[in-house]
């Protein structure tokens, strides 16, 4: 078990070091537009796989000998710590990054409407007005690629549904095909099981005939027995 460990403490090590590169470059400012918004679910991606790593991992405390509990369990402790921060720089670059998109690249301490001229009012207000245009177009596009899914994933759910009743179907056709075969079956072997009472009774009866005429062929009676005397 202290195998399985060491290989969730490398990767959990490994992630977190991808996250903090990943949050400092958002906090740089390098990522705008498209770019900032894959990087953003990117982290977004790590986030979640680190907390899934760190749930593995306390699981697998609970494996360990009690030499190697305290050493990890102190581990497990600090990436809880460190994810924790990371999720909390992250939200705060994000934030960060999102009002200075909003504002054209300056920050807010730099927007003072009394020490604006008119131009540069109306400039930073049409700044907004396209951005928010941009987003409300990023929007749509996410809501019509999602509606494109959601009918491509119904589609496919309906052809399934279509499918598992045929099958449904062929089954119970299946199902009525061995019922019916069985009855027949029943059947021939009760068939069976006359004919060859019939075929007994006939043997018994031809037996008995045939014993009559012995008998009386040996007590010199019936006609087989006149047959006998004239020759």
């Amino acid at each position: 078990m202290a195998e399985e460990i060491q290989f969730l403490d490398e990767e959990l090590n490994e992630i977190c070091v991808e996250i903090r590169k990943g949050v400092d470059e958002l906090a740089g400012g390098r990522f705008k537009g498209d770019a900032r918004a894959e990087k953003i679910a990117h982290i977004n991606k790590r986030l979640t796989r680190a907390k899934q790593v760190l749930h593995s991992y306390k699981v697998e405390l609970r494996e360990l000998s009690p030499e190697d509990l305290p050493q990890f369990n102190q581990k497990s402790k600090e990436y809880n710590n460190l994810i924790s921060k990371l999720s909390n720089d992250f939200s705060a670059a994000k934030q960060a990054g999102d009002r200075e998109e909003l504002v054209g690249g300056r920050s807010t301490t730099e927007i003072d409407p009394d020490k604006m001229t008119a131009k540069e009012i109306i400039d930073t207000a049409k700044k907004v007005q396209d951005d928010s245009k941009a987003s409300t177009m990023r929007s749509l596009q996410k809501v019509e690629q999602a509606e494109a899914i959601g009918k491509d994933t119904a589609a496919t759910l309906k052809q399934q549904t279509e499918q598992l009743k045929s099958i449904h179907a062929e089954v119970e056709e299946v199902e009525s095909n061995i019922k019916r075969g069985a009855k027949l079956a029943r059947s021939f072997l009760k068939s069976m099981a006359t004919d060859k009472l019939v075929i007994v009774l006939i043997c018994l009866i031809v037996l008995a005939i045939v014993g009559i005429i012995a008998y009386q062929a040996a007590m010199g009676q019936g006609p087989l027995a006149n047959f006998t005397s004239g020759v």
